[in-house]
C-alpha cells in the first residue's frame, strides 16, 4: 500500500502512512495503537521511533473501550460457531436414519466440541439466549448449547468433558391428546421465540363436542432458560358448523359412545 500513487488532475500524491480500515487506530498517553484481532500494535508518528507488539495472555480478541492520559481500556472476547450436519448411510431411508451432528468451532476456526443429538435441528426456528443459542428440532424436541470454555482436553479417566459440547438442556413436549368430536393436524410446524419463551404448536386444533362451536388450539410455552413447557389452551369461538370431511379421516367411537 505504501507504493501506491493517487492521481488528483496533474498531481501525483504519495501517502505518508498506511493503515487498514478494519484496523482502528486509538489514541492513549500521547501514542496512537492499532488494534487488530488479539494483537495490539504501537503506531509511530516517526520513521525511527520504535515500533512493538503484544498479544492477549489467553489469545481472545481484543476490543477496544476508552482511554485516558495514562491508561487504556480493552475487553477480550471469544465466539463460537455452531453448525449442524446429517450423517447417515446411502441408502432410500437415509433421511430417516439419519443422526445428527452438531459442531462447534471457535473464532480461530479450530473445531473445540460436538454432539449428537436425538432429532434434526431446524436451522431457521433459533435465539440467541443467555450465552447460549436455542433451536427447535424435529418432532417438538427444543435444545439449548452453550459455548464450551477452552480448548478440548481429553482425559484418560471418568469426569472429563472430552471435547464433548455443553448440552444446558433438550426437552422433548408432551402432549396428550383430547378426546374430541373432531380433530386435525397441525398444518405447519412453526414456533415464535420471545425474550423468555419460546411458542409453538404441539398438535393442530380440535372440537370437543359437535354442539360446542368452539375450536380450540393447544399451545406449548418453553421456558428459554429451563427448557420446560407450560401448555395453554387458545378458544376461538365460531358460527354454524363443521362439516364433516369425506376424504383423508378416520372416524372412532369414544368410550362414552362418542362418535369422533
Amino acid at each position: 500500500m505504501d507504493k501506491c500513487t493517487l492521481q488528483v488532475g496533474q498531481q501525483t500524491l504519495k501517502p505518508g502512512a498506511t493503515t487498514s480500515p478494519w484496523r482502528g487506530r486509538h489514541d492513549a498517553g500521547g501514542q496512537s495503537y492499532v488494534v487488530d484481532k488479539d494483537e495490539v500494535a504501537n503506531s509511530p508518528q516517526t520513521a525511527d521511533a520504535q515500533h512493538w507488539t503484544v498479544k492477549s495472555d489467553d489469545g481472545h480478541r481484543l476490543c477496544w473501550l476508552a482511554s485516558n492520559r495514562n491508561t487504556a481500556y480493552l475487553l477480550g472476547y471469544t465466539h463460537s460457531i455452531f453448525f449442524a450436519v446429517s450423517r447417515g448411510p446411502a441408502e432410500a431411508w437415509a433421511g430417516y436414519l439419519s443422526d445428527c451432528i452438531v459442531y462447534e468451532i471457535n473464532d480461530k476456526g479450530t473445531p473445540i466440541s460436538m454432539v449428537t443429538l436425538p432429532q434434526m435441528i431446524k436451522g431457521s426456528q433459533h435465539s440467541t439466549q443467555k450465552g447460549g443459542v436455542i433451536w427447535k428440532c424435529q418432532n417438538d424436541t427444543f435444545v439449548k448449547l452453550n459455548p464450551v470454555q477452552g480448548e478440548p482436553v481429553v482425559s484418560m479417566g471418568g469426569g472429563g468433558a472430552d471435547g464433548t459440547s455443553c448440552v444446558a438442556w433438550l426437552h422433548h413436549l408432551q402432549h396428550a391428546e383430547p378426546a374430541a368430536w373432531f380433530s386435525a393436524g397441525k398444518a405447519q410446524d412453526v414456533a415464535a421465540f420471545g425474550d423468555t419463551h419460546a411458542f409453538c404448536l404441539p398438535a393442530g386444533g380440535y372440537v370437543s363436542r359437535s354442539d360446542t362451536p368452539v375450536y380450540r388450539f393447544p399451545i406449548s410455552a418453553v421456558d428459554l432458560a429451563t427448557g420446560l413447557d407450560t401448555e395453554l389452551l387458545l378458544d376461538v369461538p365460531f358460527k354454524g358448523q363443521i362439516p364433516i370431511p369425506e376424504t383423508n379421516f378416520r372416524s372412532t367411537t369414544l368410550p362414552d359412545g362418542t362418535h369422533s
